[in-house]
């Protein structure tokens, strides 16, 4: 199976993560490393870029919920970025996802 994950980047207080072509439950290792690194650092921001990214699984829109749950006591805005428009519709019509910035 691929790695759903590109690459993770850490600058300052932020956290990018860059998805591939597919968005699914193999991204978990790498959505729960952006967790553990913001439990550990003053970290302020993670953004999800998608830009790669062709569609978003069930798999993957439990990926940013646990993303999103996970972070929320520690007051980290997640952003989703770059997101072509069938996936914007997508994100913006799941109430799972309410809250988070869609870009």
């Amino acid at each position: 199976m691929k790695k759903a994950i590109e690459n993770q980047r850490e600058s300052d207080r932020k956290i990018t993560i860059h998805t591939k072509k597919h968005l699914d439950c193999s991204a978990h290792s790498s959505f729960m490393q952006a967790c553990q690194s913001a439990e550990r650092k003053d970290v302020q921001a993670i953004v999800v870029d998608l830009n790669a990214t062709h569609d978003i699984r069930a798999s993957g829109l439990g990926m940013l919920l646990m993303l999103h749950n996970e972070t929320k006591a520690l007051n980290v805005k997640i952003s989703i970025e770059n997101c072509n428009p069938e996936i914007k519709t997508q994100l913006d019509s799941s109430r799972l996802l309410a809250g988070l910035s869609v870009m």
